[in-house]
């Protein structure tokens, strides 16, 4: 049963912390477009999912933008995603900064 519920917790636990992490690249990509100005304004983030990974789908969308607008979406999509993770990173040590302090009071058995 220990270790069912351990298996449960974890699995909820990495769903919580991907959606959290999509989320804050998503925001941290959208804020990028918008400051960029032009041509980059309007598109929207959903349209460069996959960019990092070669996808298909974001190729295509590509295929518009020049060699050097490509290389800057590509530059801004890894800037989001790479604040995205620290943030979440972040928060997650000081989760377990807080679990640590809290079993440092616990009473010892």
């Amino acid at each position: 049963i220990t270790t069912g519920f351990r298996q449960i917790g974890g699995s909820l636990g990495l769903a919580i912390i991907s959606t959290l992490s999509i989320s804050l690249n998503r925001f941290h990509l959208t804020q990028l477009l918008k400051i960029s100005g032009a041509p980059y304004a309007q598109l929207d983030a959903s349209q460069l999912d996959g960019i990092l990974s070669g996808a298909v789908k974001a190729k295509s969308m590509l295929a518009v933008f020049s060699p050097s607008q490509q290389t800057v979406l590509h530059d801004m999509a890894l800037q989001a995603y790479t604040v995205a993770f620290c943030d979440t990173m972040y928060g997650l040590a000081l989760i377990a900064l807080v679990g640590f302090i809290v079993a440092l009071k616990m009473p010892h058995q």
